[in-house]
């Protein structure tokens, strides 16, 4: 029982309410690691099902927003990139696509095309 309701709590803490916040922290997180964000999108909000088909957790309701996000990077600081959000945002976000490309023939740099899948609380 412990564990579960610690577990509640950890996921209160991970989960934003708004998509602002996470969006937020997305934009941060590229700016620490020299991540050059071209553009960020966002799809609205649409709710989200448990398999057991409920929608609310911890009575609040759970909802999805898609973010699309088109960036410059280096390969390392993209790999970084990644790591720092899964550890900053852990239940938060989900990789759904992701598109890489070289940036230029004579660039070390790379295109990267990303969608991520926000679990919101509201």
């Amino acid at each position: 029982m412990l564990r579960v309701e610690a577990e509640i709590i950890h996921i209160r803490i991970e989960v934003p309410q708004k998509e602002e916040e996470a969006v937020r922290l997305l934009s941060a997180i590229a700016k620490d690691l020299s991540v050059e964000i071209g553009s960020i999108r966002l799809q609205p909000k649409v709710d989200f099902s448990f398999a057991d088909g409920k929608q609310i957790f911890d009575q609040k309701k759970c909802q999805v927003v898609i973010v699309s996000i088109n960036m410059k990077s280096y390969y390392k600081n993209f790999i970084d990139y990644l790591e720092k959000l899964k550890e900053s945002l852990p239940a938060v976000v989900t990789v759904e696509s992701l598109t890489i490309s070289k940036a230029g023939a004579d660039s070390a740099k790379l295109n990267i095309t990303m969608n991520l899948k926000l679990y919101l609380l509201s």
